[in-house]
């Protein structure tokens, strides 16, 4: 019943009343796999609220569901990241990041790790970081399996990865391929 309030309020946008009951569901619920659902939902719920006190707890909650063997350790550890860049922590989410981005066999959590892993070098703003950025965005460059938009994406980020190392050259080039569609194979439809 307390799963089902909190969802209910948190579609309803009441998020400290939905971070609330997803707490007490997971205080009070002897089911292992209940108390990790409890405790995701109300670290998303509490990143709604939108104080620097409910992200903190819910990067707390993020970190317990992200060390647990549950099925929502990935998606923990991918909020976990979000919410880590949020607070301006990019050193805490390369590290957070780095058991999902060095494993390419775990699929679409592995692309979405790089593309946040980036985006922390980024943010770092390190000479270092910055081509460690430009690298994360040539290794999802590099994949067959990229559609249109998701490869113009990353080119659009690289080029502006590119301007901030004062490379408007480079970052021009980098743009180009998403305005010139040269990043699609001979007759491949956008």
């Amino acid at each position: 019943v307390l799963l089902i309030l909190g969802e209910a309020y948190y579609r309803s946008g009441l998020y400290n009343q939905s971070r609330i009951q997803f707490l007490l569901a997971a205080e009070q619920s002897a089911n292992a796999t209940q108390k990790e659902v409890a405790r995701f939902y109300a670290a998303k719920a509490a990143l709604q609220v939108g104080t620097e006190e409910a992200r903190n707890g819910a990067i707390g909650l993020f970190e317990e569901v992200a060390k647990s063997e549950s099925l929502l350790s990935v998606d923990a550890r991918l909020h976990l990241a979000r919410a880590q860049l949020d607070a301006t922590n990019p050193e805490d989410a390369i590290r957070t990041l780095a058991p999902l981005s060095d494993n390419a066999d775990i699929g679409q959590p592995h692309i979405d790790a790089l593309l946040l892993l980036a985006e922390a070098y980024r943010i770092s703003g390190e000479a270092d970081d910055l081509d460690q950025c430009l690298e994360v965005y040539d290794t999802l460059l590099k994949r067959d399996d990229l559609d249109y938009s998701f490869n113009s994406r990353v080119h659009f980020l690289k080029g502006l990865t590119l301007e901030q190392m004062r490379r408007p050259g480079d970052a021009l080039d980098s743009h180009y391929r998403v305005i010139n569609v040269r990043n699609l194979e001979e007759g491949e439809p956008i």
